[in-house]
């Protein structure tokens, strides 16, 4: 070092002093490059969804009827989520067919009845679609009902996304 000189070029102070406005630039550029802060957590509401399983065969609805699904978890996956299965009943079951007159027939299946299953999770009432365990809740689409114990198909017949208790 030669007379305050830095390497014989530089003076200290001058290096200190690009350092800082090195520092001071890497704190603005850094300061713009954060992400936004994240919202608060998206609002919730409570959607309940009842989905029917046509029909069943006997030893798929014992099984699952054994097994008391009332309270346990659906799975996405592998991963159990928060929503739930509220409630799982039998309904009679209907086939339903349509004669050349055009008359509609309806016969009960009392061997085969359907069940049912009312869920029970939460959603983000402004989502452009309402969903649970991933799959979008609209009456008439499929939906995979999957518990630790058992999966099955069934059909969405009703959808409710409740009021916000807080509004």
């Amino acid at each position: 070092m030669r007379k305050g000189k830095l390497f014989g070029k530089l003076h200290i102070l001058d290096a200190l002093v690009l350092l800082l406005l090195i520092a001071a630039a890497a704190v603005l550029i850094g300061g713009h490059l954060k992400p936004a802060d994240t919202p608060a957590a998206a609002q919730r509401s409570e959607l309940i969804v009842e989905a029917v399983v046509s029909a069943p065969d006997p030893q798929i609805r014992e099984e699952i009827l054994r097994q008391e699904p009332k309270g346990k978890a659906l799975y996405n996956g592998s991963a159990a989520t928060s929503a739930y299965v509220e409630d799982c009943w039998l309904e009679e079951s209907e086939l339903v067919a349509t004669t050349a007159e055009g008359e509609k027939l309806r016969v009960a299946q009392e061997e085969r009845p359907d069940l049912v299953f009312r869920l029970r999770g939460s959603a983000d009432p402004n989502a452009p679609t309402l969903s649970i365990c991933g799959q979008e809740m609209r009456a008439g689409r499929t939906m995979f009902i999957n518990t630790e114990g058992f999966s099955v198909v069934g059909v969405i017949r009703y959808v409710e996304l409740a009021p916000n208790e807080e509004s």
